[in-house]
């Protein structure tokens, strides 16, 4: 699957997926509902994705320039994802861009 597969994606993700986003004081937080709407929210990330441990568990990180942007965990169920958090607040990416 390419970094910009939309149907890929899909494929992944349960037709009642929401994606829940902190995204601080500058950003727009809150929750994203539905399957077209979380994998279009996918694929607007910066093409610089790498996998990593966050909090335990796996993740994705996201890059533009270097500086890490986002920060991406996902739970499924019966092999499709049903929820994913996404943290794109500054204040809480600090300890990956030291």
């Amino acid at each position: 699957m390419s970094g910009k597969d939309s149907s890929g994606i899909r494929e992944l993700l349960s037709g009642e997926i929401v994606m829940i986003v902190d995204g601080g004081p500058d950003q727009a937080s809150g929750e994203v509902v539905g399957r077209d709407a979380v994998a279009s929210e996918l694929l607007a990330y910066p093409a610089e994705i790498d996998l990593a441990d966050i909090n335990g568990a796996p993740g994705l990180v996201a890059r533009r320039e270097g500086r890490v942007v986002a920060t991406v965990c996902a739970s499924a169920r019966r092999g499709l994802i049903e929820v994913v958090w996404s943290v794109r607040n500054p204040d809480k990416l600090r300890r990956w861009n030291r």
